[in-house]
C-alpha cells in the first residue's frame, strides 16, 4: 500500500483572528490534497479531467475529527490512503500532522461522475484510474 503525502503551510487566509485554523478552511486543504494526489500520483490534471473530459469527482459524504488546533505558519503534513474502492466511488482517508502530532482525521466519500446535458450521473472509474487508485488501498 502506498501513502500519498503532501505538505501545506497554514497561511493567514486559513486562520481566524487568534491565528488558529478556522475549521471550514481544513476542507479547502483536503480538496487541495485530493487535487495534488490526482495530478502527482494518478497523473490526471484537474483541468483535463473536469473541463475537457467533462468528468467529476464530487464529495458526497465527509466525516472529520479535529484532534488538535493548528496555527498560522504551521507546516501540515497530509497523508492520503484509499479506505475503500468501489466501482464508481471511493472513500479517501486523510490525516494531517504537524511535527508528528496528529491534528486532523477525515474520511471523504467521492463519486466518479460524467457530466452531460441533463446533469451528471455516476459512472465506473476507468480501468487505468482504478488501477492507480488501488495502489493506495489500505
Amino acid at each position: 500500500m502506498n501513502v500519498f503525502e503532501t505538505d501545506i503551510q497554514v497561511g493567514f487566509e486559513h486562520t481566524d483572528v487568534a491565528g488558529v485554523v478556522f475549521y471550514p478552511r481544513y476542507f479547502e486543504m483536503l480538496s487541495k490534497v485530493m487535487e495534488r494526489w490526482f495530478q502527482e500520483r494518478l497523473k490526471l490534471s484537474y483541468r483535463q479531467f473536469h473541463q475537457v473530459e467533462r468528468r467529476g469527482i464530487p464529495l458526497v459524504d465527509v466525516h472529520c475529527r479535529f484532534i488538535r488546533p493548528s496555527f498560522l505558519s504551521d507546516m501540515l503534513n497530509f497523508r492520503l490512503t484509499v479506505a475503500k474502492l468501489g466501482r464508481s466511488s471511493a472513500t479517501l482517508h486523510i490525516e494531517a500532522y504537524c511535527n508528528g502530532e496528529q491534528r486532523l482525521a477525515a474520511d471523504m466519500v467521492v463519486v466518479h461522475t460524467q457530466t452531460h446535458v441533463d446533469g451528471m450521473s455516476s459512472t465506473p472509474f476507468p480501468p487505468e484510474m482504478a488501477a492507480s487508485m488501488r495502489e493506495y488501498v489500505a
